[in-house]
């Protein structure tokens, strides 16, 4: 809304009858609807609204995060989105759960805490949204990170680095060379280096059908700071 304008936030309960959202006719909801009056969608825009790192922004101004990760929560809790929108009559974004049909007292989650660790890992990602986030999760745990924009810049910092690099953890998808051209690249001078790659599109090949490099690593995005721990640590043990 970049003239400004009312954002409304709304809650109520929806009766299944009148729940005409696709394959939950029927079901009784309790939603949450958010909307603007901004500048809207066209229907490009809104086909791609929830994938991830998908943004209208400019470079540096976001990460088109934001609706992938309310899908990705709503969808996992048994829930559902629907996105409407008009180019210059604003947005709305609903999403729905289904209502228990009794009252439930959850028992208590005990999740024991990712370890952390103090090896050196050279972080690779050229969305600066994303690379900043990833190395704050792994500074928070004690990790010395070295992180690169690019592939070029993460070749480089190998050569001069004259630590142990523990871990390469890159982008599968950049400019200049993939994720995977650069680990067999910094291979060449680093033997053994552990891999980790991470993507927002699991279905990708890294040839001969494989969706995984041998040898390596894989974790999804978008992934919380559990999950990128978890995951860091098994490639480095």
């Amino acid at each position: 809304m970049p003239g400004g304008g009312t954002l409304t936030f709304e809650t109520r309960n929806l009766p299944g009858e009148l729940n005409t959202h696709p394959g939950w006719h029927g079901v009784a909801s309790a939603i949450v609807v958010v909307s603007d009056t901004g500048i809207g969608m066209d229907a490009e825009t809104q086909a791609r609204a929830f994938e991830p790192f998908f943004t209208t922004k400019a470079i540096g101004e976001g990460t088109g995060l934001g609706l992938a990760t309310v899908q990705q929560i709503v969808q996992g809790s048994g829930g559902w989105v629907q996105l409407t929108s008009e180019p210059g009559k604003g947005t709305s974004v609903a999403f729905g759960f289904p209502k228990a049909a009794e009252s439930v007292t959850p028992a208590p989650i005990r999740e024991t805490p990712a370890a952390g660790g103090h090896e050196t890992i050279l972080l690779v990602e050229d969305e600066h949204g994303v690379r900043e986030l990833v190395r704050d999760m792994l500074a928070m745990a004690g990790y010395n990170v070295l992180e690169a924009a690019t592939p070029v810049d993460a070749e480089r910092m190998s050569r001069e680095a004259t630590c142990a690099i523990d871990l390469l953890l890159t982008d599968v998808v950049m400019p200049e060379m993939t994720g995977l051209e650069l680990s067999n690249r910094l291979r060449q001078h680093r033997p053994g280096l552990r891999v980790m790659y991470m993507s927002g599109f699991p279905e990708l090949s890294f040839g001969g059908g494989q969706t995984q490099a041998p040898g390596s690593h894989f974790i999804n995005k978008p992934f919380n700071r559990q999950e990128l721990l978890r995951a860091a640590r098994r490639a480095l043990d």
